[in-house]
């Protein structure tokens, strides 16, 4: 079924892009802005039957809180939070516990009909890992989401949601972008 692209679908694109380029400036605004469209985005999720971005949204909320707070006092001494490499010996743990994650939402997504239960359990676990990375401003964060961006298009080009397709094919290239600026920054 064609979906006509609506002015929420516009809004939600424009802001998106803008809040991932806040990210990528680091400012501190973003996360206010991103609980805005989250609750936009939960409009045109419920309306495409894309059940997993339901699920998705309630925990990116209060990594959304988590985030704001961690920015503005997460460093030492209740200072501005810097941006820092993971440690690369976590990144076998968070994968790992990611997969089993996923497992576990997959069934669920298939109970409720989502029309990519396995890819969308595979994004909403690993969007939270890639979030919460973000919310802690370690870099490699920006690795998760290139290729979640990548499974995303597939989804929304699927789903003929256009809009949402380019702007995925746009974050992809300001994830690049936001890699290398955020390792500018550390020291």
């Amino acid at each position: 079924m064609p979906y006509n692209i609506n002015i929420f679908e516009i809004i939600s694109v424009v802001i998106s892009l803008l809040t991932t380029f806040l990210t990528i400036r680091q400012k501190i605004i973003r996360w206010p802005i991103d609980i805005f469209i989250l609750l936009l985005n939960l409009y045109i999720h419920h309306q495409l039957h894309l059940y997993d971005r339901w699920i998705f949204s309630i925990v990116i909320l209060s990594l959304d809180f988590y985030g704001w707070y961690n920015w503005r006092y997460g460093g030492p001494k209740k200072t501005v939070l810097k941006v820092k490499r993971l440690n690369l010996k976590s990144l076998p743990m968070l994968i790992f516990f990611g997969s089993i994650a996923t497992i576990f939402l997959y069934f669920p997504l298939i109970y409720l009909n989502s029309d990519f239960p396995f890819l969308g359990a595979f994004r909403t676990i690993f969007s939270w890992i890639a979030l919460w990375l973000a919310s802690k401003k370690r870099q490699e964060h920006w690795f998760f989401w290139v290729i979640l961006n990548l499974i995303s298009i597939n989804i929304y080009f699927e789903k003929q949601l256009y809009l949402f397709t380019i702007k995925y094919i746009i974050y992809i290239l300001l994830n690049i972008k936001g890699y290398y600026d955020w390792n500018k920054t550390i020291k």
